[in-house]
């Protein structure tokens, strides 16, 4: 939640409780703890799912890697066979 945000909610959450709203001051100070909760959250997720794009984009490389290694594997085993053949 936006920190200006928050601190109206809570400066009218204070201002209901002063006023005898005890229980919408309680429900709104609830509500901006919940959101509180839920940026973490979401701040949480958006970091695992760059970390997940990274680990995508390392595979990827590995990935060309092993089929780079594999490419000359074959190439190598088709040599030596042709030496065997001869």
């Amino acid at each position: 939640m936006d920190v200006k945000v928050s601190k109206a909610a809570y400066k009218l959450a204070h201002e209901l409780e002063h006023d005898g709203y005890e229980t919408h001051s309680t429900m709104i100070k609830i509500l901006c703890q919940e959101i509180a909760k839920l940026d973490a959250c979401f701040l949480r997720l958006g970091s695992r799912f760059t970390e997940a794009k990274q680990n995508i984009k390392l595979l990827k490389e590995e990935n060309e890697s092993l089929k780079d290694k594999l490419m000359l594997t074959k190439q190598s085993l088709e040599i030596v066979e042709s030496w065997t053949k001869k």
